[in-house]
Formats: C-alpha cells, structure tokens, sequence
C-alpha cells in the first residue's frame, strides 16, 4: 500500500464500500459498519474511520470502543487474521468487551449474522464487519472465500488509485467543475449559473466526461471520477 492509496481512503472511506459491494451481493452479505485505522508515517498518529449502513448507533458505538482501546478491530491482530462470526465468537473472543458490546447492540436490532472480516495493510489494520439476515451462520469455509475475494477487489482499488495518481487527470478543469456541481445534485442549468456558462456547454461537457471515462451516464462518471481520485470529498460541499 501506498501514501496515496491511504490518504484518499482517508478521505473518501466510502470507496471501500464500493469496492467491495459486488463481493458482499455475491455472496448475500449486507455492509454494516466498515472500521478503518490507519497510522501516518512521519509521527505515528493513529487514523480512525467508522461507517455504518445499520444506525448511528452503530457507528457512535464503533467509535468510542476505538478510542477506548477495545474494538475488535484493534485487538483481532492478536490473534489468527481469519474471517470469524460475531455472534458465536471462537471462545478466545468471549471476553472481549468490544465484540461482547457489538454482539449485544446487533442482536437488539434484529441481526441474525455479523461477521468480520479483517484486511491488512501497510499502514494499519481495516476490518470490515458484514451483516446477513439470510442465514443463522456464515459457514467459515464461504468466509473464506469471501475474505479472499475482498483482497482482490480492494487490490484492484489500490492498483486504480496508484494509476489515477501516476498520470494527470483525464479531464479538464471545467470538466472536473461539471462533475462536481452534478455531485452536489445540480442539474445542468443551475450548473450553468453556477459557473458562468450556458447550458449547452454543461451538457457537451457532461457527454464529453461520460466519453472520456467509458461512463454510460452522468451518475456512473460521478462515480468513477471520486474512485479515481479525480474528484474528492472535500470538492462536494453542500450548502
């Protein structure tokens, strides 16, 4: 892993989300709550990322376990970095506070399984926790398998955003401005008012981002213009 790849997960945790949605509807497995700790390299200081598709709760909860010291997270290293279930933990993790809280706050809100799945990096241990309401247990031979292909697709992310990194972006400044005020939910008039430009002009840039990009729409260049880094979090500010 590289600087680059950590500092725009840093930035837009959400791309791992992406990366890994096809993995998680193959396998009929739901994102709950991505944990993602990354530490910098010229002082150490220690990142941390929680995003939960459950509730707040559930991500307030993350949080705090993590500054607390007790999040599976932090302490699944300690043991065999293998994929396991939440809610019939190996005995090892039985006194866990932080799986004991997770375990309890999951069963409150109607999860039948939440497994972890932990991916390694060069800068810091990301574990992303699944929620499946299918099934009872995910089988550990199918975590597997899931935990492999997660490493694929988070791989081919990091090969993505090292070759968006090498190169200058594909479009031009004006594109990028088109992009980002269709991020924001602007249609193409108020983003002709926005930038001080006609109509038709937002839109022959639109169509030329969707060619450059091999995008089939507006929403699917947005999309692939934030997971090459060409637009970031900071540039789609809401009024």
């Amino acid at each position: 892993m590289n600087n680059h790849f950590r500092e725009t997960v840093l930035k837009n945790p959400s791309l791992l989300i992406v990366a890994l949605q096809d993995v998680f509807a193959r396998h009929d497995l739901a994102f709950a709550c991505l944990f993602y700790t990354a530490r910098a390299a010229n002082d150490g200081q220690i990142f941390q990322v929680a995003k939960s598709a459950i509730s707040d709760e559930v991500e307030e909860k993350c949080r705090r376990l993590a500054a607390e010291g007790v999040h599976p997270a932090l302490n699944a290293p300690a043991y065999q970095l293998s994929p396991f279930d939440f809610l019939s933990p190996p005995e090892m993790f039985q006194e866990s506070k932080g799986v004991r809280e997770l375990i309890e706050l999951a069963r409150g809100q109607g999860v039948k399984t939440l497994a972890c799945i932990p991916l390694r990096d060069g800068f810091g241990d990301r574990f992303i926790c699944l929620v499946s309401n299918h099934a009872a247990a995910v089988p550990q031979s199918a975590m597997k398998i899931v935990h492999s292909e997660c490493y694929g697709a988070l791989s081919l992310l990091e090969a993505e955003l090292e070759a968006a990194n090498d190169k200058s972006s594909i479009l031009s400044e004006r594109e990028r401005q088109c992009l980002i005020c269709a991020a924001r939910g602007l249609t193409e008039r108020e983003t002709a008012a926005e930038l001080g430009i006609s109509q038709h002009t937002v839109h022959a840039h639109i169509e030329s981002t969707k060619r450059r990009l091999g995008a089939p729409n507006k929403l699917v260049s947005v999309i692939k213009s934030i997971k090459n880094g060409y637009i970031s979090h900071d540039d789609i500010v809401f009024d």
